[in-house]
């Protein structure tokens, strides 16, 4: 690719000879200082111009703006100097996110509104809480566009046919999205879909939705309303719906999430809307999770809030009516609510306590079977083993032991009676964890439970 040089992109004569060497001091003229400024600035815009046309790589888009990632670790130290100069102070890798519409004054206070947002947690008074973090904002800029930086945007998928372009870095997340999270799960577990379990993780956002649209069968909005307000109603409606068979999916498979994810959310949301900040754009795709999202996951992910076009203050107590976009003919209108996602994610895809108890157990079943390799064939061991005053145990070994047809589904009814009898659990809680279990065994096990069960009628 050719290469326009820095010097060449701007009128020369405005120009110190050496324009990375300070300036000669002497006094200046006010339209001397101010074309030297222009001159300084126009440099500098070139040369990150430059800077991102070489260094930078597609990632994700979004609705308002295309993300770039950053590798750094080639650049020069000349260039990188003088970045730094100008107050942007860089790691190895971070993301550029390029506005599709070049609306400067948009740019320019998502940027501002990120920067507060940033503050507040970093300003949090209990750094105990587990909390959700941003991006760190970097610097905004408007750059001009010329012919070869055109190129690499409309190769990129932006469309730019003015000569200036919005630009905003921050540090990059080396996460996935919530939504991309869900929407593999469900190509690699749907039946229509399954075929594409080995390849979810190299499929774009966009390529997920279209299977999960034709697998899920998702409605299309109709355009019926017959004002801009009543098409972005009815639009919202099916979204809706949209997301409940998704979650409908997504239950019925096992998804589910692991604790951190919605505890970090929640705590980040408060820490904001105590200080008088709204997201007002919270939904999946703006919550990156970096790190393993399950809920066995070995050590805990870390979220991120991206997004703030369309945050906003506000004074008061929080409340739903803060969500209001607009009114207008007859309907009313609402941006995403900052906890829909968290709020979601706890009544859908937490692990319940009788889920962590069978998880729990089977682990234990699993140690036992190992154990009882060791010791097969030693009658001592084996009778020592029994003797031992643990409900948990002596039922666990009692299935190891046991010749009776359903050894397993008997000794898990043997456990929890005997827990029962002796008052360390209640009634109620025997029912739940036999009705989960029932659900992962065969007939003549589930005619079993059946029967235990019903001695509590």
């Amino acid at each position: 690719m050719k290469h326009t040089s820095y010097e060449g992109r701007i009128m020369k004569d405005h120009l110190p000879q050496n324009p990375f060497q300070p300036v000669e001091k002497k006094k200046l003229t006010p339209k001397e200082a101010e074309q030297l400024t222009n001159a300084t600035e126009a440099l500098f815009d070139a040369l990150l111009q430059e800077f991102i046309e070489r260094n930078a790589r597609k990632i994700n888009e979004g609705n308002n703006g295309v993300i770039f990632k950053l590798d750094l670790r080639e650049v020069s130290d000349l260039v990188r100097k003088r970045l730094e100069k100008n107050g942007y102070f860089f790691g190895e890798q971070q993301a550029v996110k390029i506005l599709k519409f070049g609306q400067t004054d948009d740019a320019l206070r998502e940027f501002k509104m990120q920067e507060q947002f940033y503050q507040c947690l970093q300003d949090a008074d209990d750094t105990s809480k587990p909390m959700a973090k941003i991006p760190r904002p970097i610097a905004c800029r408007t750059l001009p566009v010329d012919e070869e930086f055109r190129k690499k945007l409309m190769a990129e998928g932006i469309k730019c046919s003015g000569n200036k372009i919005d630009v905003m870095m921050m540090d990059l997340v080396e996460g996935v999205d919530l939504a991309t999270i869900m929407y593999r799960h469900v190509v690699a577990h749907h039946p229509r879909t399954v075929h594409l379990r080995d390849h979810v993780a190299h499929l774009s956002f966009n390529e997920l939705a279209y299977e999960v649209s034709q697998a899920l069968g998702f409605t299309k909005a109709g355009g019926k309303g017959k004002t801009e307000n009543e098409r972005r109603l009815e639009q919202a409606k099916i979204d809706s719906e949209n997301r409940k068979k998704v979650y409908a999916v997504l239950r019925r498979t096992g998804f589910k999430l692991h604790p951190q994810i919605e505890l970090q959310m929640r705590n980040a949301l408060n820490q904001m809307h105590k200080n008088g900040f709204i997201h007002r754009d919270a939904h999946h795709r703006n919550f990156m999770i970096e790190g393993e999202a399950g809920f066995d996951a070995k050590q805990p992910p870390q979220v991120y809030i991206i997004d703030f076009g369309g945050a906003k203050t506000f004074e008061g107590e929080y409340g739903g009516q803060l969500f209001v976009e607009n009114i207008g003919d007859d309907v009313e209108l609402k941006s995403v609510e900052d906890f829909m996602v968290p709020d979601d994610i706890r009544n859908n895809f937490m692990q319940t306590d009788a889920e962590r108890r069978i998880q729990e157990f089977k682990k234990e079943q699993t140690e036992i079977v190992k154990l009882f390799e060791k010791i097969k064939g030693n009658p001592a061991k084996k009778q020592w083993l029994l003797s031992l005053d643990d409900p948990k145990k002596e039922v666990n070994y009692f299935l190891l032991f046991s010749q009776a047809p359903t050894p397993k589904t008997q000794a898990f009814i043997g456990l929890l009676n005997h827990a029962l009898q002796k008052g360390t659990i209640q009634s109620s809680t025997v029912k739940k964890v036999l009705t989960e279990q029932s659900k992962m065994v065969t007939l003549p096990e589930q005619a079993m439970i059946s029967r235990y069960l019903s001695t509590f009628e």
